[in-house]
């Protein structure tokens, strides 16, 4: 059985905003609390090294596999959309820097995207700054997938 690894990353913003902050508060609690928050803040580290993969098979049966450390916690299955076709593009994106009320102004950056369309329905599986690794795992998830595959790359 065919099957395509597509590995995701916790995205920088989300832990600078939401992981570290966590971790830290933990720590803090931890250290005035003795060990009642300890393994929370195992937890929060833990998913601070965290990352996810996308696992496509060719019979339909995909999973979202959760990992930490490069070592595999668990396995769930994930229903992704029936596409009529693969699609790999070069997207702009726009990152506000800060949170709440202060910006310290915005990043704007683009990355290669690996998109599934369905009708009026698309959803992003693979974001990379790679042109290379975009066109290969592009191809292969095509092939899994048994649909086209419309290279919008220039």
């Amino acid at each position: 059985m065919k099957s395509v690894v597509l590995k995701q990353k916790l995205s920088f913003t989300v832990l600078v905003q939401f992981v570290f902050p966590i971790s830290v508060g933990l720590c803090v609690l931890t250290f005035f609390f003795s060990f009642l928050f300890f393994p929370f803040f195992i937890i929060s580290l833990l998913w601070l090294f965290g990352s996810y993969n996308y696992v496509f098979n060719e019979n339909g049966n995909h999973k979202i596999q959760y990992k930490t450390l490069n070592i595999l916690l668990f396995t769930r299955d994930k229903a992704f959309l029936k596409p009529d076709y693969v699609s790999l593009f070069q997207q702009s994106f726009k990152q506000t820097l800060g949170f709440g009320f202060l910006e310290f102004g915005k990043a704007r950056y683009k990355d290669y995207t690996i998109k599934l369309f369905s009708e009026n329905k698309h959803k992003i599986v693979y974001i990379t700054s790679r042109k290379v690794e975009v066109l290969l795992l592009g191809k292969k998830l095509s092939e899994v997938l048994n649909v086209e595959l419309y290279n919008a790359l220039k």
